[in-house]
């Protein structure tokens, strides 16, 4: 006779949950969200030096600071529209040039004028990337492990630069702090290769089905 054991039960399984993959995408979570989320962290440190380079007051500073973040979150707008139709090293490469860039770009900014623009598109580049960021964890065998790396990877990053940034940058105004993010930017980059056959569609669903053993032949 042949017995069934009972199912196991319905879990998700994605095609990238393996170890190989789970490594991959922790790495690459942890260097982007460092790198990435410096666009909000350096705003104690730049605060002083931008107001010295184009004599601002505390109110412009602070709407310099409130248009970063608010394109940075409005990026999740569009992402709907592209997310799940372009594949994430292609987004991520041309999201992370365009970060780079703009860093580079705000250490030669002419005016407060043009830097409020420019800062205002690197975000939404750099809020672009962060969406697909929050999309990863689910890909991996542990989104709890993975999200927590994106979280400790911002804290370690903000603590090294209230440490550090201040005394080598003492004295050198804002500029050389942008071109630190671009560079730190473009290392990125190769990183971008480690999403190589992930995808931010919805993961593909492995029903568990019940495994039919053999029963013994009971002894009479």
């Amino acid at each position: 006779m042949i017995e069934s054991t009972p199912a196991l039960p319905h879990t998700a399984v994605t095609d990238s949950s393996t170890p190989g993959s789970d490594r991959r995408i922790l790495t690459f979570i942890g260097l982007y969200s460092a790198v990435l989320y410096t666009v909000l962290l350096i705003a104690p440190v730049i605060a002083g030096p931008l107001t010295d380079r184009f004599h601002l007051d505390s109110t412009q500073v602070g709407a310099l600071f409130s248009c970063e973040l608010g394109a940075f979150s409005l990026a999740t707008v569009p992402a709907y529209l592209w997310l799940t139709r372009v594949s994430p090293v292609r987004a991520v490469t041309v999201c992370t040039a365009i970060v780079a860039l703009g860093h580079l770009v705000s250490g030669f900014a002419p005016s407060f004028g043009v830097l409020i623009v420019v800062r205002i598109v690197t975000s939404l580049a750099a809020g672009s990337i962060t969406v697909i960021l929050l999309t990863l964890p689910r890909r991996t065998s542990d989104p709890g492990r993975a999200f927590g790396m994106f979280v400790v990877a911002q804290l370690v990053m903000g603590a090294l630069i209230l440490a550090v940034f201040p005394s080598i940058y003492a004295g050198h105004g804002v500029a050389p702090v942008y071109w630190t993010l671009a560079v730190l930017t473009a290392l990125c980059l190769p990183a971008a290769r480690l999403l190589r056959g992930s995808s931010c569609t919805r993961p593909t669903t492995v029903p568990h089905r019940p495994v039919r053993t053999p029963r013994r032949p009971s002894g009479r």
